[in-house]
């Protein structure tokens, strides 16, 4: 369409509302780490799974 790169998509105004939106339903946060990660689960040596596709 030959519009420039840093064209805006959307209306100031409606990409303005949309973050304020956004922002105030929580999105954007970074959330915290707990502060003790949980143990991963190891398998067992030895172990493994099957997978069964049917064509």
């Amino acid at each position: 369409m030959g519009l420039p790169r840093d064209h805006p998509m959307v209306a100031p105004d409606h990409a303005a509302a949309r973050s304020k939106l956004a922002k105030a339903s929580g999105l954007g946060r970074v959330h915290k780490r707990a502060a003790t990660p949980a143990k991963k689960s190891r398998k067992t040596k030895g172990s493994f799974s099957l997978i069964a596709i049917d064509f």
